[in-house]
């Protein structure tokens, strides 16, 4: 399938039982409470994430959702997305293929590695000190990231992250918002999502046959649709917002629900 931007996130059934049974339990963390009808943190952005044809998509969404969690609460620098990306490759040893990475593993090497500010180690760059680690020929995406620079990070975790699996998914990931939660999901691309523009709602019909995924971020909801932070630039959606119907996120076409509920430390 050819996309205009990169997606980046390839599951299979296994990955998919994986997820849903991780160890972020949704449980006692998010209640089902009353809530507005609508909820948008947009507003709180510095911008909108172009991966272009990068498949850098769960380090993007995680930044965008560290990101504007730090903004709702205590404000920190962009975590860089490259450096999520890169270490989430690095579980599977797949460092020098561009090919996507699945989010939990992002998160068990965040915790792990730590996180850096973008500009520390940027998704593009043409900082010569930075391509210098770069062997000849080597695009800047494929190298993997600098271990003298995250050993200055050592304690910076993902502090909380839960899966929102399960359940009213509506009601929990409209709860997360409400209270100032960061939620992320992954979703099976068809060739239309790319096409979305303006403020229309996107509803696939139906079951979307595709072997590409594409993880992003929320910034609010309301009555019908969740809002989302697209990582293909401002020229998805409306200014890089898309709509996307409520029901289709609930769709087994979505899956990989997680929630960041704290501020993750950031170090350089």
């Amino acid at each position: 399938m050819s996309l205009h931007r990169g997606t980046g996130l390839i599951p299979d059934d296994e990955l998919v039982v994986r997820q849903r049974n991780d160890d972020w339990p949704l449980s006692g963390l998010v209640g089902a409470g009353r809530r507005p009808l609508s909820v948008s943190y947009s507003g709180a952005l510095d911008r909108i994430i172009d991966q272009e044809q990068t498949n850098s998509c769960v380090g993007c969404a995680f930044s965008t959702a560290m990101f504007l969690r730090g903004q709702l609460s205590t404000p920190i620098r962009r975590p860089s997305p490259k450096v999520i990306y890169d270490l989430g490759r690095l579980i599977d040893e797949n460092e020098l293929f561009d090919i996507g990475c699945r989010p939990q593993d992002a998160i068990v090497m965040v915790g792990k590695h730590g996180i850096v500010a973008e500009e520390d180690w940027p998704l593009f760059t043409s900082d010569k000190s930075l391509l210098a680690l770069s062997p000849p020929g080597k695009e800047w995406i494929d190298t993997p990231p600098d271990f003298t620079v995250l050993h200055q990070a050592a304690d910076a975790v993902v502090t909380g992250c839960f899966g929102a699996d399960g359940g009213d998914i509506v009601a929990t990931l409209e709860q997360a918002l409400h209270v100032r939660q960061i939620p992320m999901f992954a979703m099976y691309v068809a060739d239309d999502y790319q096409d979305v523009r303006g403020t229309e709602v996107y509803d696939h019909p139906g079951r979307v046959d595709s072997t590409s995924s594409h993880m992003q971020a929320m910034c609010g909801y309301d009555e019908d649709s969740f809002h989302i932070v697209s990582s293909w630039g401002e020229g998805h959606g409306n200014r890089g917002i898309v709509r996307i119907a409520k029901s289709f996120i609930a769709s087994s076409n979505c899956f990989a629900r997680k929630v960041i509920t704290q501020v993750p430390t950031l170090r350089r």
